[in-house]
């Protein structure tokens, strides 16, 4: 039996410690009274940014879709969430990009309208690691030197790029070409989309691990990114005692000539940057002028100057050899399908990949140096992928709750527009499709080559892992009515627990825009 309430149950119902983003988001869409959105507006501002956080595509959709009593309840608080955290604030203006064509004249005006002010910077937008207090902020001041927008961009540009490629071995070959294009503009105060930790900023994007992922008239790629933890130094200084040029100059990217691709059969050129080929360079062609120093990169920081202390400098030359060691380097150690290149990459341990790629890295020195994956898609409208991310942490934070054993591992989504997006990946997990190729013996024959005997306690454990996690998936696709289910949109980690990806035929609709 349904219970309803009544304006003054609603007010006690917002106002008591069981009001969370949850209720809040459900009767914002559902209520309909000026004097109820108006108070519910007001407590969005009390509740944990967080969990608001989780909600912003839906907290979006109600500003745009919705009257204008609705409106004005949530405009406040988004104002407020932007000028405090430019991740944030850039979520909501790449939502905001993504807008639906069906949408009315006046709402696609209203969403540019947003989105213009977000990008611009009308109010200082600040960028605050809520894990690290003493970490500083930094500022949007305008489209133009927006550079995380700009590296977002980039890299899905690149992927729209490589479909007029006639073939993978081609396109692998544009991805690189690209890749160390883009690298030419790193270090720079961007960083990683989806990464948890905001505390890093991006040096560079490892141009030989890039790999294309099969897809029949797509390109989705795998790319790394080299990225330090960085830690606020004490010392802050004010604008006038340090000038942007000055700020610029410390965090510089080095001037290196770079091969143009890279391939372990030493295949030709297929890209219009490939125009020069790289050879070490001497001594003498290294000029003291040349000597970068890492010890302290500086980030501009609104109205202070962010110091980061890496404790080292490194040399122009020093750089120049590391790279082309690794341009040069084999990966001939890595079993390659070759109808399937990806296979490997995918299957070789994420630790093992990490290890070499520092190795070759010309910044792998740096004190905490880290890799961070990410999955780079175009031609797919990854908003509905994004509801899928949100109601399967909804469920695990469920059954968490009943703590059950039932697993599952929803992964991140970033929307950069109708038909992009920047995606999470899950490491050491190949496709099941991809592992019966490499294992002609099956699924049992893999999973005793890597867990042990049948009898044995890693076998055993592997799989237990297997059927909770078949558990939890049963009912997803059962409850989220996942169809188009398939080898090659099944993965199997290295524990044995089994992981669904795409997420496109849900709830009986294909896309969005469907």
């Amino acid at each position: 039996m349904k219970v309803y309430l009544d304006e003054t149950g609603l007010h006690r119902l917002f106002a008591s410690e069981l009001f969370d983003a949850n209720i809040a988001i459900h009767y914002l869409f559902k209520s309909k009274e000026v004097g109820i959105l108006q108070f519910l507006g007001n407590r969005l501002f009390d509740l944990p940014p967080a969990e608001l956080d989780f909600y912003l595509p839906q907290l979006l959709i109600l500003y745009l879709y919705t009257e204008e009593d609705t409106r004005k309840c949530i405009h406040p608080f988004l104002v407020k969430r932007c000028k405090e955290n430019i991740d944030f604030a850039l979520n909501c203006a790449l939502l905001l990009g993504s807008v639906n064509d069906s949408l009315p004249q006046s709402r696609k005006k209203l969403a540019e309208k947003l989105r213009n002010a977000i990008i611009k910077g009308e109010s200082a937008i600040s960028r605050q690691n809520s894990s690290c207090s003493d970490i500083g902020t930094a500022q949007i001041q305008n489209a133009e030197n927006n550079e995380q927008l700009t590296f977002i961009e980039s890299l899905i540009d690149i992927g729209r790029r490589l479909v007029s490629q006639p073939d993978r071995e081609s396109k692998t070959q544009r991805l690189v070409s690209e890749l160390n294009e883009l690298n030419l503009h790193l270090p720079r105060r961007v960083w990683n989309p989806i990464a948890s930790e905001l505390s890093h900023f991006v040096l560079r994007i490892t141009p030989a691990a890039a790999v294309v992922l099969n897809s029949k008239d797509k390109a989705p790629y795998f790319a790394y990114l080299e990225s330090p933890p960085v830690i606020l130094d004490r010392q802050t200084f004010s604008d006038e005692e340090t000038t942007e040029e000055e700020l610029d100059e410390t965090i510089k990217p080095v001037s290196v000539p770079i091969a143009t691709h890279i391939s372990s059969n030493d295949a030709s050129d297929v890209s219009d940057h490939d125009e020069q080929a790289y050879s070490p360079p001497s001594q003498k062609e290294a000029p003291q002028s040349d000597n970068v120093s890492l010890s302290r990169i500086s980030i501009r920081s609104g109205d202070s100057v962010q110091s980061y202390d890496t404790g080292h400098t490194v040399l122009a030359a020093d750089i120049r050899l590391r790279l082309h060691q690794e341009t040069t380097a084999s990966m001939g150690d890595l079993r390659i399908d070759p109808d399937d290149p990806s296979a490997a990459a995918l299957k070789e341990p994420f630790a093992e990949k990490e290890r070499k790629i520092r190795e070759a890295s010309p910044y792998g020195h740096l004190k905490n140096w880290k890799l961070l994956p990410i999955i780079v898609k175009c031609g797919d409208d990854l908003r509905q992928e994004m509801l899928a991310y949100q109601l399967m942490t909804a469920l695990k934070a469920a059954w968490d709750k009943e703590m059950t054993k039932i697993w599952i591992r929803p992964y991140k989504i970033l929307v950069t527009g109708p038909d992009s997006g920047i995606l999470e990946p899950i490491v050491n997990a190949p496709s099941v499709h991809q592992i019966k190729k490499m294992e002609p013996g099956g699924l049992q024959a893999y999973f005793i080559k890597e867990f042990g005997a049948p009898t044995s306690e890693g076998y055993m454990t592997a799989m237990n892992n297997f059927v909770l996690s078949c558990a939890g998936y049963s009912l997803v696709c059962y409850l989220l009515q996942v169809k188009d289910r398939h080898n090659g949109n099944i993965l199997l980690d290295s524990e044995g627990h089994i992981v669904h990806i795409d997420f496109g035929f849900m709830l009986n609709s294909y896309a969005f825009s469907n």
